[in-house]
């Protein structure tokens, strides 16, 4: 999302891996957003539709695919429809799952880097490098950092330290 506020070209479909420090062929996390505005009415979302949301995400998942052909993604997986803060919340979850799958987390980290951002660092796989991975508390809230948190701690072997 923030590619699209910084730039005018139009961005990459995937940032890749690396910008995070994370090994080679580790997934890629992407956000599509979508707003519909009705004057004079809370923002909801639409009743609960198992049958459309498969729909829905197949086709995007489809799309996806078609158009990042020459990415060589082997996969693609679409979560439900949500607001903001679950979808950021499921997808990094997802995201993380993924991550540990391919290249179980060994030691974790997390700083605080301002009021709004803290790092997730995470050694990964073989690598004695440490990935990066910004998250931002006005996406989640501190409840849902301390979620990620949580779920990164259970998918790990050990800390670097005591998080602050």
């Amino acid at each position: 999302m923030q590619r699209l506020i910084d730039s005018k070209e139009v961005p990459e479909l995937c940032p890749t891996a690396h910008e995070f420090g994370l090994p080679a062929g580790s997934p890629h996390l992407a956000f599509f957003v979508a707003v519909i505005q009705r004057p004079n009415r809370e923002p909801s979302l639409p009743p609960v539709d198992m049958e459309g949301d498969r729909l829905l995400q197949s086709k995007i998942a489809g799309a996806i695919q078609i158009c990042a052909q020459h990415h060589r993604h082997p996969s693609v997986e679409v979560l439900t429809p949500a607001f903001a803060t679950d979808a950021v919340a499921a997808g990094l979850d997802r995201w993380l799952e993924v991550i540990a799958r391919q290249h179980p987390i060994r030691r974790w980290n997390v700083h605080q880097a301002n009021q709004d951002v803290v790092v997730l660092q995470l050694q990964v796989g073989d690598e004695e490098q440490v990935a990066t991975i910004p998250i931002r508390a006005s996406h989640l809230g501190l409840a849902g950092i301390e979620g990620r948190l949580q779920r990164v701690a259970a998918m790990s072997a050990g800390e670097f330290g005591v998080p602050q």
